[in-house]
């Protein structure tokens, strides 16, 4: 997670926050997103982060800062902890391979990452629940992204968020923008 990122955790998270009910985060990183879906206020947050680092370096300090709210951590891989998840108004997905297999099976082979997430995640949706996920779409999404979407979803909204990402930027993205997706079940 790097700075130039803040602006699509925003916009994510006030999707996510809307209903003002019960979000699902899979990914929690540094807190970035945690933190603006806190400050729009909902009834619970529910976690799942599997890195031991970052739960103790950012997780614990943040929950501590927030203990008055409905927070829940899920500790492991959403993919291992399905069995704990709930029935959610909103899921915002920022997770990212953790190993070279599911890079190549859920990057190289995948129309996007969140791509092997989306029926799981869609489950997991009250009637009207929202879905969010960094799309990796530069300015527009593709036919079969959408495709992807109308699978699981019954409605998107899209709209293309400017970047500003500095040269010497240590992450992957290349581009000036990014498509924000709001996807309603």
């Amino acid at each position: 997670m790097e700075d130039w990122q803040v602006p699509l955790m925003r916009a994510m998270a006030a999707f996510v926050a809307e209903s003002s009910g019960d979000v699902l985060e899979i990914g929690f990183g540094r807190g970035v997103a945690a933190e603006l879906i806190q400050q729009h206020g909902v009834r619970s947050h529910t976690i799942v982060e599997p890195h031991p680092v970052s739960i103790e370096r950012h997780f614990k300090p943040w929950q501590a800062r927030h203990s008055g709210n409905a927070i829940r951590l899920i500790e492991g891989r959403w993919e291992d902890v399905t069995n704990c998840l709930g029935i959610y108004d909103a899921v915002l997905f920022h997770a990212y391979p953790l190993n070279e297999e599911d890079f190549i099976r859920h990057i190289v082979d995948s129309i996007v990452y969140a791509e092997h997430a989306m029926p799981e995640m869609a489950s997991r949706l009250r009637p009207g629940g929202v879905f969010t996920y960094l799309s990796t779409e530069v300015d527009s999404l593709s036919r079969r992204h959408q495709r992807l979407l109308f699978r699981h979803f019954s409605s998107i909204t899209t709209s293309i968020l400017p970047l500003a990402v500095p040269p010497d930027t240590a992450d992957t993205w290349w581009a000036p923008s990014m498509v924000t997706v709001k996807a309603v079940k």
